[in-house]
């Protein structure tokens, strides 16, 4: 259906060179009324598409992973919320003399906060898997679609070089019937058995990648084609004038990273905290013959071997080395972006150009071609030279469209907008 429409599309092709050559990534405008994310000015993706992905993502076995760190993370912070300490009892007896038995109760007391300040850190390492959820399925939802559009132009590219074959193959039964009349000699008729081998050799070439490319998609999605939908003609519109640093914001790479710097801040703290001693309180009661035993005693532990000095310094010093992996991160994610825009802009340039620019069918084309060698107007060696310009331009034009969506979703990728493209949010983070 993409592709239905593409015919010629050598010149754009020529441009895309020629943009490259003189393009530099463009600066991001930093608009601070703009959105998170670059908004979805056109059509959103069709609901097939939406569907597809997400029933993908749900069978996916990266989706299981990614959906028991985040359920690991909540039993966790569960853990986290419950006293550091549990009660002790003690029981005893003692035959002799003076018979003497005894119970008692004990319980160590947090000073400090310690349990809040553990479930704190715990709740942050949930936030931090949730965004790891999130970019993973991100990274397969874009990898699932770049692999749909790669199949795509594969398959339209396959049936390019069906068409070429046919159209050699009665080329060269037409001039092995003009030979035997004698209205052509024998190097036209060789020129055209030789067409209709090279043909055959690129036919199979592209049988080989269309193969390799769907068994590529098979392996994520786990089905066969017959269930594999086809990218809309619309391409995603995009508003490039969107608010960089709050795009980075939002990534899930930043914001992971963001929540176990915090974590590490706050494991600092508790260990700084450890280093107040928690009193036990033990108390006791019995009976020594006919006297009765009530006793209380306190103890302390003594931070004299080992005061954790060392270990909140070790902390302290995690979070310091996720910052600077935050702000490598963040150079990285402007990198990508500003290149994904540079790759996005040449591309849907040329994509303009050629939609500005129609031209014939390739049929007709080649048929017009036939006719005029039939007529005697061309020469064999003309004709193929023609015809092969007619279908090079057409699988030119089939290679834009491909590198025409793949800069869009690339772009989408890298700034965080597939869900919004999508126009849903496939299973999200487990809520339980």
């Amino acid at each position: 259906m993409f592709y239905k429409s593409i015919f010629q599309a050598g010149f754009a092709l020529s441009l895309i060179g020629l943009c490259v050559s003189v393009t530099t990534a463009a600066p991001v405008t930093k608009t601070h009324d703009a959105s998170f994310h670059p908004v979805i000015a056109g059509q959103l993706a069709p609901t097939p598409i939406a569907k597809w992905v997400a029933a993908a993502w749900l069978a996916a076995p990266e989706q299981a992973a990614a959906e028991a760190a985040v359920r690991a993370a909540k039993a966790r912070l569960a853990a986290a919320s419950r006293p550091l300490y549990n009660p002790e009892l003690s029981i005893g007896a003692e035959r002799g003399e003076v018979d003497t038995k005894a119970i008692g109760l004990s319980q160590t007391v947090d000073l400090g906060g310690k349990r809040r300040l553990q479930e704190q850190a715990a709740k942050l390492d949930l936030l931090a898997a949730k965004a790891e959820f999130v970019g993973s399925r991100q990274a397969f939802v874009a990898d699932l679609l770049k692999n749909l559009a790669k199949y795509q132009t594969a398959r339209y590219l396959n049936k390019l070089a069906v068409h070429r074959t046919h159209l050699m193959e009665r080329f060269a039964g037409a001039a092995k019937k003009r030979l035997a009349a004698g209205d052509i000699g024998p190097l036209d008729a060789a020129l055209a058995k030789v067409a209709y081998t090279n043909a055959r050799i690129a036919q199979s070439g592209t049988e080989r990648i269309l193969s390799q490319v769907a068994a590529t998609l098979r392996a994520i999605t786990g089905t066969s084609y017959q269930t594999w939908p086809e990218l809309p003609q619309e391409l995603p519109e995009i508003s490039l004038d969107f608010y960089l640093d709050a795009v980075i914001d939002q990534l899930p790479r930043v914001q992971l990273l963001t929540a176990s710097a915090e974590a590490k801040l706050v494991i600092a703290k508790r260990v700084k905290r450890e280093r107040i001693p928690d009193p036990t309180f033990d108390f006791s009661g019995g009976r020594e013959g006919q006297e009765t035993l009530v006793g209380l005693t306190v103890s302390f532990p003594l931070r004299i071997r080992n005061s954790l000095r060392a270990e909140a310094q070790a902390a302290a010093h995690e979070a310091v080395q996720i910052q600077q992996e935050i702000s490598k991160e963040r150079r990285a994610a402007t990198a990508r972006i500003e290149g994904a825009l540079a790759g996005y802009r040449v591309a849907r340039e040329a994509w303009s150009v050629w939609m500005k620019s129609g031209q014939k069918n390739l049929t007709e084309q080649v048929t017009l071609l036939q006719r005029m060698w039939e007529g005697g107007d061309l020469s064999a060696s003309d004709y193929l030279i023609q015809a092969g310009q007619s279908v090079d331009t057409e699988v030119a034009a089939m290679e834009l469209a491909g590198a025409v969506w793949s800069a869009s979703l690339e772009l989408l990728h890298v700034t965080g907008s597939l869900d919004a493209w999508l126009m849903s949010r496939p299973a999200a983070a487990p809520s339980h």
